[in-house]
């Protein structure tokens, strides 16, 4: 018993060093600890990319920081660096939208099209949200160039969100970004380390607003997460 124990514990350990070696991903990197917001950083060598996440403890019930993320309009309040977020398509249950990301002068603001896939999963208690960049082809027929701006393509994004109890919700913020175009590397490791912390900062105050408590609590998705909570309940 305990030599296939063994057996199954190794094949695990080779499966996972495979995974991480066919997606050419290193291990997480602490790059930032502040105000109980943590900042990582791993190289993706294939890709000649940086991924980034940020995770911190958001005091706001799970359906409050669903209701201010699940709403473009307001985006601009609390995604760093992003000046403009229009919806503009809907496809099935995906939403197509339009964001811009200014940058200190003298250089070029990005603008991106995103489909972000919202999935609400009341059993554990956490609800996903995914953004990926359309192919560049795709973009132009929704949105046609604007100004200056430098479209973005290669842009994956993710927002979980993981009710920790009845008053508090852990948000993991990652993404992998190309930023297209020249840019000066200390702007760009600027923007990059310093995206998932300001974010996540803003979405802390933002949650505080009536506005967003007030929807929360009156929100479809209140009653379906409460039978998390009442499973997690001391008897």
């Amino acid at each position: 018993m305990k030599k296939l124990l063994y057996q199954i514990i190794t094949v695990i350990f080779l499966i996972s060093l495979f995974l991480n070696a066919a997606y050419g991903k290193e291990d997480w990197k602490l790059i930032k600890d502040k105000n109980d917001i943590k900042v990582y950083e791993r190289k993706i060598p294939d890709l000649e990319l940086k991924e980034y996440k940020g995770v911190g403890i958001v005091n706001a019930r799970l359906e409050i920081v669903g209701e201010l993320l699940g709403d473009p309009s307001s985006i601009i309040d609390w995604l760093a660096n992003c000046t403009f977020s229009k919806t503009i398509h809907m496809r099935g249950d995906k939403r197509i939208i339009y964001n811009i990301f200014g940058l200190p002068w003298p250089v070029k603001s990005r603008d991106c099209v995103l489909e972000v896939d919202i999935i609400m999963n009341y059993r554990k208690g956490r609800i996903d949200a995914t953004m990926r960049g359309l192919r560049e082809e795709e973009t132009f027929l929704f949105v046609p160039q604007q100004g200056d701006n430098l479209r973005v393509t290669n842009y994956r994004g993710e927002f979980i969100l993981q009710a920790i109890d009845k008053k508090t919700t852990e948000v993991t913020f990652g993404f992998i970004f190309d930023p297209a175009g020249s840019l000066p590397i200390a702007l760009s490791q600027m923007f990059m380390d310093d995206n998932p912390f300001n974010t996540l900062s803003a979405i802390r105050e933002e949650v505080k607003k009536p506005k967003w408590i007030e929807r929360g609590n009156n929100s479809k998705e209140k009653s379906k997460f409460e039978k998390y909570f009442f499973d997690r309940e001391p008897n």
